[in-house]
């Protein structure tokens, strides 16, 4: 499993898997979804999802592993797996200036 941009995504082979963060900006109705990261969008199939009822909207960050599925020369990811990340500040003190301010991704619901 590979990660790749949105641009990336549209250019590789059928099933292979991949690794995309991003946003999920949009939905399409029933199980499809429009995802975006900082070179583009695609359509993404969230089915398994629905089953989980976790909810996100398009202010937060997740991280999504599927495959890619071209159907008429157009790919979309069927996703097999995602999470929502949370962006959080450590904030260290004087002593670790050297670090102050850095950003550390967390998973969580």
């Amino acid at each position: 499993m590979q990660t790749v941009t949105v641009s990336q995504a549209r250019n590789i082979p059928d099933d292979t898997l991949v690794i995309l963060t991003g946003n999920i900006i949009q939905s399409l109705g029933r199980e499809k979804f429009i995802f975006r990261d900082s070179t583009g969008d695609i359509e993404i199939d969230r089915n398994l999802w629905l089953l989980l009822n976790l909810s996100v909207n398009a202010n937060d960050r997740v991280e999504i592993r599927g495959e890619i599925d071209i159907e008429n020369r157009v790919a979309e990811i069927d996703v097999k797996f995602f999470r929502k990340l949370i962006q959080i500040q450590k904030f260290l003190g004087a002593y670790n200036s050297l670090i102050f301010g850095k950003m550390f991704f967390i998973t969580g619901n």
